[in-house]
């Protein structure tokens, strides 16, 4: 008598075992639900120098903003980090070559020689990207 409710009880403890195994898999990566991150690239033409990017979700899209490194005018995010489909405002981090407080500070070989009213640097631009759902991943922003 013993042995066959231990031989029940272990049934069902492995039935119980087996059942929240395949019901824990259906909220893990089995099967992830909602848009899909995609991996974007491309070049950055500026007159000056540009070292980061962001993508800021515009509007309802409910996605978070994304940054990456711009290395010799190019970008790239990948898709564990890229943005999801969507239209983006996008930020721009510019080199900050007079070694003031703001941004990355460059290294000036020599001294600049002295300049009067020196204007500021103009306003970033305000760009406006779309990442598609599907098709070309490559896309080239130009700043004005």
């Amino acid at each position: 008598m013993f042995r066959s409710v231990f031989a029940g009880g272990l049934r069902s403890a492995l039935a119980a075992c087996l059942g929240v195994g395949i019901l824990s898999c259906g909220g893990c990566s089995c099967s992830k639900a909602g848009p899909q991150r995609r991996a974007i690239h491309g070049k950055v033409v500026s007159t000056r120098e540009v070292n980061s990017i962001s993508l800021q979700p515009i509007g309802e899209l409910a996605a978070p903003a994304v940054s990456t490194t711009v290395t010799n005018g190019m970008y790239r995010f990948q898709k564990e980090d890229g943005p999801v489909p969507g239209q983006y405002r996008v930020v721009f981090g510019f080199v900050d070559v007079t070694g003031g407080f703001s941004g990355s500070k460059k290294e000036l070989v020599a001294a600049p020689p002295p300049v009067k009213n020196v204007a500021p640097p103009p306003p970033p631009p305000d760009v406006a990207i779309i990442v598609p759902a599907d098709g070309p991943l490559e896309l080239d922003i130009l700043i004005p």
